[in-house]
């Protein structure tokens, strides 16, 4: 019997660290939640929510100044209105992945003010 030491913790697959760490909400658990990107998340393609609103990263550069902190250089696109909006992310900053879903779509024919579409079949 180890008197005086802790006895080792065992060592648990991540999913299952996940769910024993949100259930006991115990020191050793990520305080990050697991929803929640960062800025060394951003690459191009990424599709973001940005002041409430679904964004796609087009563009994105890293910069390090001398002076200062670190930031995200990025240009992104709004998905409902199409508008460019190209902001300075800094080191650290926290936002949410969009919940989006894409499909492949063909453009069949109008209807008033709509559009008939057909979701496409590849395979």
């Amino acid at each position: 019997m180890n008197v005086g030491r802790s006895a080792a913790r065992p060592r648990l697959p991540w999913p299952l660290f996940r769910v024993a760490c949100s259930l006991t909400g115990s020191r050793g658990c990520p305080q990050r939640s697991f929803d929640d990107m960062d800025s060394s998340d951003i690459k191009k393609g990424l599709k973001m929510m940005w002041d409430g609103q679904p964004y796609v990263v087009v563009e994105f550069q890293f910069v390090k100044p001398g002076k200062g902190q670190a930031f995200t250089r990025t240009k992104m696109k709004n998905l409902l209105t199409g508008g460019v909006l190209e902001r300075n992310i800094r080191s650290g900053e926290r936002f949410d992945p969009a919940d989006v879903e894409e499909k492949s779509m063909s453009y069949i024919y109008p209807r008033r003010r709509h559009v008939r579409v057909h979701e496409r079949h590849d395979g």
